[in-house]
C-alpha cells in the first residue's frame, strides 16, 4: 500500500472516531438530547441543502440585548445531491480531482468530431475561411 494510501485511511480512521463521539447538544422536538458528531453535520447539511433560517440576537457593548435579525439561508442545489447520492449508496464525489495531465473522453470526442467536420468542409465546393 503506497505512503499516500495509508495517511488518507488514518485520517479517515480518526474522522470516524471523532465523529461518533457524543458531545453536541441539540433540540430534537422540543427536547434537549446530545448526539454525536457524526450526526450533528448530517442534521447540518440536510438543514443547508433544504435552506433555513437563522435568528441572530445583536447586543449592544454593554452586552445588553438590543434586537434580533433573520438571515434566509436558501437551499443548496450541490448539498441536495449530495445528501440524495449519501441516502442512494452512491460513491462521494466531492474533493475527487481529475488527472489534468491527460484529456478527458469529452476532449477526445470534441476534437475528433471537430477534425471530421474540417474534413468534410475541406472536400465540399464551400470556402471556409
Amino acid at each position: 500500500m503506497a505512503k499516500k494510501d495509508k495517511v488518507s485511511k488514518l485520517l479517515t480512521g480518526h474522522l470516524n472516531k471523532i465523529l461518533k463521539e457524543k458531545d453536541v447538544r441539540t433540540t430534537i422536538k422540543g427536547k434537549e438530547v446530545l448526539i454525536t458528531k457524526g450526526e450533528a453535520l448530517a442534521r447540518q447539511m440536510v438543514a443547508s441543502a433544504l435552506g433555513y433560517t437563522e435568528t441572530i440576537d445583536s447586543y449592544n457593548e454593554l452586552g445588553i440585548k438590543t434586537g434580533t435579525r433573520e438571515i434566509v439561508h436558501s437551499s443548496d442545489r450541490n448539498l441536495i445531491k449530495e445528501v440524495i447520492d449519501r441516502v442512494e449508496g452512491k460513491p462521494a464525489t466531492i474533493g475527487i480531482k481529475e488527472d489534468d495531465s491527460k484529456p478527458s473522453v469529452a476532449d477526445k470526442v470534441t476534437e475528433q468530431g471537430k477534425s471530421q467536420l474540417n474534413a468534410i468542409a475541406k472536400k465540399s465546393s464551400l470556402k471556409i475561411k
